[in-house]
C-alpha cells in the first residue's frame, strides 16, 4: 500500500497511540517541501498539528465515516467512526477546562473565529500582561480550518484574544 492510500490513521509511536491524518511521503511547508526517507510517511497529529515522520508499515488505516450527525445541544457535527469519536472527547475534554477555568484570559481558555463555511479553534496555553500563548485545535469542524490571522498560534496581544473570550 502507497502513502496515497491512508487518510486518518492511528499509529504506535514509543509505547503510545496517536491519531493523525496521513500526509504521504511529501510534506509542504512555508519553506517548501520535504521528503519522506523511503519507507516513511509524514502524519499531521489530529490534536496538535505537529507533523511527524513514521514508517508507513505502523499505519493502521480507519475506516472513514459517512455520516456526520449533527447534535443541537453542543452544535457540533460527531462523527461514528474511532477517528472522529477521538476528536469527539478530547473537544468535550477541552471544553470542560475552558468552563472551568472561567471568564477572561486564562489557561485552557478556549475560543473558535469564523473561518470559510466553519470556524478555528484556539486555546490560550500561557498568559502573560500583554501578549498570550495560543495553539490550534482541529475543533472548529471537520474541515479543520485555521484563521488566517492566528495560524497554528504563537503569541497574540491580549487585545487581539479578548473579543473572542
Amino acid at each position: 500500500m502507497t502513502a496515497k492510500h491512508h487518510y486518518q490513521v492511528k499509529v504506535l509511536v514509543s509505547g503510545s497511540q496517536f491519531y493523525g491524518l496521513c500526509l504521504g511521503d511529501t510534506c509542504w511547508s512555508g519553506d517548501g517541501s520535504k521528503k519522506a526517507k523511503p519507507g516513511y510517511v509524514w502524519v499531521e497529529e489530529a490534536i496538535t498539528g505537529s507533523v511527524v515522520q513514521v514508517p508507513e508499515a505502523m499505519l493502521v488505516d480507519i475506516p472513514l465515516d459517512t455520516d456526520f450527525n449533527y447534535d443541537r445541544k453542543t452544535g457540533r457535527y460527531l462523527g461514528d467512526n474511532e477517528f472522529e469519536k477521538f476528536l469527539d472527547g478530547r473537544q468535550a475534554d477541552a471544553e470542560k477546562i475552558d468552563k472551568e477555568a472561567g471568564a477572561g484570559i486564562k489557561v485552557g481558555r478556549l475560543f473558535y473565529t469564523p473561518v470559510g463555511d466553519g470556524s478555528s479553534c484556539y486555546v490560550v496555553t500561557k498568559v502573560g500582561k500583554r501578549n498570550s500563548t495560543i495553539e490550534w485545535r482541529p475543533f472548529g469542524g471537520a474541515d479543520r480550518w485555521v484563521d488566517r490571522t492566528f495560524g497554528y498560534g504563537g503569541s497574540v496581544p491580549n487585545k487581539m484574544i479578548e473579543p473572542y473570550l
